[in-house]
């Protein structure tokens, strides 16, 4: 069994915080682990002027790993462990090989090792199917790496760019389509093979609900969509961080109809 762990709360932190493990199912016992960020302790709470004592100091940089581990067969019929960072790094381990790197890269194109507050993050997940893996990288758009290379495929940003449209929620991925939520609301369908835009709906605006009450979309920040049998399902207004007015609506899309 796979996952990824936190930040630790109190120092000294353990070499187990902000990683990968890897654990026998049977025993629980540990059998690896893969620390991506070394050193952070952090807290909530402990940003304002009134520190208490009790906050970590340094404090952060708040580099926990919350997105899901990804398990693929490689090309070469390998399997490869795939992980993200909210700098935006990408990296693949052995699972095969106690966990050993086979390679780290920042799908933004940029250095790797850095902390939150850079150019791109990835936080609460991927996908995958045979040809690349999917991170939302919040303002930095939705990239497709290649799991054997950690090569980017392509990048799609959503009309206009910036924090406002930010790519941040888990991507969803079916043959041939990626469906990607926006900090604005909106919801993207685009091209697994090439990044392509095929579709976009607003999902920020009044719907006259099945329950008949009047609500109200927003942010699709957190979760990805849910797709099966023929529909697309997509809860709308969490607005943690993003530029879109909180809500609270469920939208089901099917072919040809919304």
């Amino acid at each position: 069994m796979y996952f990824g762990t936190g930040d630790a709360t109190t120092a000294p932190p353990a070499v187990t915080t902000d990683a990968i493990m890897a654990v026998d199912i049977n025993t629980g016992k540990l059998l690896w682990s893969y620390q991506a960020t070394e050193g952070d302790v952090f807290t909530g709470g402990c940003g304002g002027l009134n520190r208490s004592e009790a906050c970590p100091n340094p404090m952060g940089p708040d580099m926990d790993i919350g997105n899901s581990p990804i398990l693929t067969t490689l090309p070469n019929g390998k399997r490869a462990l795939i992980g993200g960072t909210k700098g935006a790094d990408v990296f693949a381990l052995d699972p095969d090989s106690n966990g050993a790197l086979l390679y780290r890269v920042n799908a933004t194109g940029g250095a790797t090792g850095g902390g939150r507050g850079g150019r791109g993050s990835i936080v609460w997940g991927g996908a995958a199917d045979a040809d690349h893996v999917y991170y939302g990288l919040g303002a930095a758009g939705l990239a497709a790496i290649r799991p054997a290379t950690g090569e980017r495929a392509w990048l799609f940003t959503g009309p206009g760019g910036g924090r406002g449209v930010s790519l941040g929620a888990a991507p969803t991925v079916i043959p041939g389509v990626v469906f990607e939520g926006a900090g604005n609301g909106m919801l993207y369908a685009v091209s697994a093979a090439d990044g392509e835009q095929l579709w976009e709906f607003n999902t920020s605006q009044e719907f006259e609900t099945v329950n008949r009450m009047v609500a109200k979309g927003g942010a699709i920040s957190v979760s990805g969509a849910v797709v099966v049998d023929g529909m697309v399902y997509i809860g709308s207004g969490y607005a943690v961080g993003t530029a879109a007015t909180a809500g609270n609506v469920l939208l089901a899309f099917g072919v040809g109809e919304q």
